[in-house]
């Protein structure tokens, strides 16, 4: 019974700090990308509800092409994950309001 128990106990801590973990880097992506995901509603991209992991998602249309945006932090460090249509771009993270917009236009 004791086994169970303290099995019991340590699901509980590993599953209640990779939640606090997944919360702190959403809080520090909000942060950090305020900016860029301002930029990113104003373009009529939308920001998802939160979820578990360590991530910001938008997802909306542009000029007809469909668009998701996320801001992703953890142990492999901060990054955006950009999709225009079928290409995917991974690239350091985007934070300011310019380097969002030249993205969404295929400037960059």
């Amino acid at each position: 019974m004791q086994g169970a128990l303290g099995g019991l106990v340590v699901l509980v801590l590993a599953a209640g700090s990779a939640y606090v973990f997944s919360w702190l880097w959403q809080q520090a992506l909000l942060s950090e990308a305020a900016e860029a995901i301002g930029e990113a509603q104003t373009m009529g991209v939308e920001i998802q509800p939160l979820g578990f992991g360590p991530s910001i998602v938008a997802k909306g249309h542009h000029n007809g092409t469909s668009v998701v945006v996320a801001w992703r932090g953890g142990v492999r460090g901060t990054r955006t994950t950009f999709r225009i249509g079928r290409k995917t771009r991974v690239l350091p993270l985007i934070t300011r309001r310019d380097e969002f917009h030249r993205l969404m236009l295929g400037e960059e």
